[in-house]
């Protein structure tokens, strides 16, 4: 989101809707490259608060342009990862981003919503969700389906780099989303039946991390 804050003088304001829905056009293909370069940072500190190693099945809810994959596949040697988004747009860039573990047989992209998420019961070790609940139509609903998906034992890390709504107001003016503060998300998440939620902060930079077990 800090990308989107910068931006906010050099282009139009339908330019921005691609943040929540990149299209196939320049300006959709402009936004995941820059994304991917750019949320490097955030994505490293956020899976430094999760154990991946052992992990052998990892999804990550609206991947867009596939850096998240690509780090974590690295981080979890074992797995298979998944990636779905509901741009197709998204999915083009993130699978020409990791065409190298999609040869290897090691990951699989496709598009999808948060709220229909099309994999079975228990599915997954962990699910991600980096910089994108904030375009969710129904937190709750999402998050019950990810709690479906994932196993006994397994984790949902949501990772957002803005937390303060008062703050996000410009940008919320430009884009349909909405700012979550952590404890709102703790609170969605309650409802989901996560009945245990851990919350890692940075200061300096105003980034949360929120991991949510399954029991």
């Amino acid at each position: 989101m800090r990308i989107i804050h910068l931006c906010l003088k050099w282009f139009k304001p339908d330019m921005f809707l691609n943040a929540r829905l990149p299209q196939s056009n320049r300006g959709g293909r402009f936004f995941l490259r820059w994304m991917n370069q750019h949320h490097v940072s955030l994505m490293k500190w956020a899976l430094s608060c999760i154990d991946l190693k052992r992990a052998m099945s990892i999804l990550d809810v609206g991947c867009g342009g596939g850096r998240a994959l690509q780090m974590m596949a690295k981080k979890a040697p074992q797995a298979h990862l998944y990636g779905v988004d509901l741009s197709p747009e998204s999915v083009k860039i993130a699978c020409s981003t990791n065409q190298r573990y999609i040869n290897l047989g090691r990951m699989t992209i496709q598009e999808g919503e948060s709220s229909a998420l099309p994999f079975a019961d228990d599915a997954f070790d962990c699910v991600t969700a980096f910089e994108t609940v904030y375009y969710w139509p129904n937190l709750v609903d999402s998050f019950k389906e990810i709690r479906r998906i994932l196993r006994p034992g397994g984790k949902l890390l949501i990772c957002n780099e803005d937390a303060d709504p008062v703050k996000a107001e410009s940008l919320t003016k430009l884009i349909p989303m909405r700012i979550y503060t952590a404890e709102a998300l703790c609170d969605a998440l309650n409802e989901a039946g996560f009945d245990r939620v851990w919350i890692h902060t940075d200061q300096k930079m105003g980034w949360i991390t929120v991991i949510a077990p399954k029991r």
